[in-house]
């Protein structure tokens, strides 16, 4: 059964005018799918319909015709505790607290968030050399730069990834507002949950191509001058922007438990 799947999906805007038409999409266990394509597509159009469709957010950002399945069930409810989704925070009401204290509240429903959320920092080594040093876990929110803040942001989701009742992670646009330093650790960091977690599946919707264990990319484009944007699956190319990653899909080879 494939953990989530679009069928015939359109997306419209209140006037009528079709942002997406005819989306067809499944996502199975273990797999990492990128969704691709230029600005103003519909990448993040198509994000928030599987928020709302997920039970994450009650905004509906388009009219929506069409089939999405969870787990099979077309039903329309919370799927929080199957689903993380990573989006930018807005961190305004915690400016005081400490990057830490951000992190932790995304273990809020656990009893033991204080164990697993060292367990999850020693495990995964989610903080780069340069974060260490700069120990970014004790810095005040209001202190991060924009690009300290979207990793923070990042982070809070995937702290949860342990949790065996996850079998889905959205991420929207991570690449943005991060140098190459995170994204080559973000892309580490992914493949070490992989590596723990092979069951999790992950759709990254990102105009980037850096990750080099992508198993399907799909790209919002057109099929010809005449027709409306849609989902195309599309070869899979990892830009080597940031140099090579190494056999099993890590740039930094201290990344990956099998070494």
């Amino acid at each position: 059964m494939h953990i989530l799947e679009l069928k015939n999906v359109n997306l419209i805007k209140d006037n009528g005018e079709i942002l997406l038409e005819n989306v067809n999409f499944k996502a199975d266990p273990g797999e990492v799918i990128l969704i691709t394509g230029t600005n103003g597509v519909g990448k993040s159009t198509l994000f928030k319909s599987l928020l709302f469709f997920m039970g994450n957010t009650e905004d509906k950002y388009a009219k929506i015709e069409g089939e999405f399945l969870f787990d099979g069930s077309a039903e329309k409810k919370d799927l929080n505790c199957k689903v993380i989704n990573i989006e930018q925070k807005d961190y305004l009401s915690m400016l005081f607290y400490r990057a830490k204290t951000a992190l932790k509240i995304g273990l809020e429903k656990y009893k033991d968030r204080e164990k697993r959320f060292n367990y999850w920092i020693e495990k995964y080594r989610p903080l780069t050399e340069e974060d260490k040093n700069k120990k970014l876990i004790e810095k005040f929110i209001f202190s991060l730069s924009g690009g300290e803040e979207k990793y923070l942001s990042i982070l809070q989701g995937l702290v949860r990834c342990d949790d065996p009742e996850i079998k889905l992670v959205l991420i929207d646009e991570p690449t943005n507002n991060l140098d190459h330093i995170h994204i080559k650790h973000l892309s580490d960091l992914i493949q070490r949950i992989r590596h723990f977690r092979p069951e999790l599946a992950f759709i990254i919707i990102s105009h980037c191509r850096v990750w080099p264990y992508i198993t399907k990319t799909y790209e919002i484009k057109k099929t010809d001058e005449k027709s409306n944007n849609t989902l195309i699956e599309v070869d899979n190319e990892c830009h080597n922007c940031f140099g090579n990653a190494d056999e099993d899909g890590y740039y930094n080879s201290n990344m990956n438990p099998s070494k």
